[in-house]
């Protein structure tokens, strides 16, 4: 009976401590799939900033041309 009844509390730990393990992975799989989701946003938006940038720099490029050109005249 002392056997049996501590066989049974043994597996009633494993059983626990598994849940509560496979709980925590479930956490930090959602975890690292929401921070691959946030890095990827955030170099898009990066990538984004990098083009706008260089976007306004030929325009005032541009502009500076186009005003020296009113300059020559």
């Amino acid at each position: 009976v002392i056997i049996w009844l501590y066989n049974k509390v043994f597996l009633q730990k494993n059983f626990i401590a598994r849940r509560l393990y496979d709980e925590q992975v479930a956490k930090y799989n959602l975890l690292t799939t929401d921070a691959a989701v946030a890095s990827h946003a955030l170099q898009k938006h990066r990538d984004e900033q990098q083009q706008l940038q260089a976007e306004l720099k030929t325009k005032i490029s541009e502009t500076n041309i186009a005003h020296l050109k009113i300059a020559d005249l």
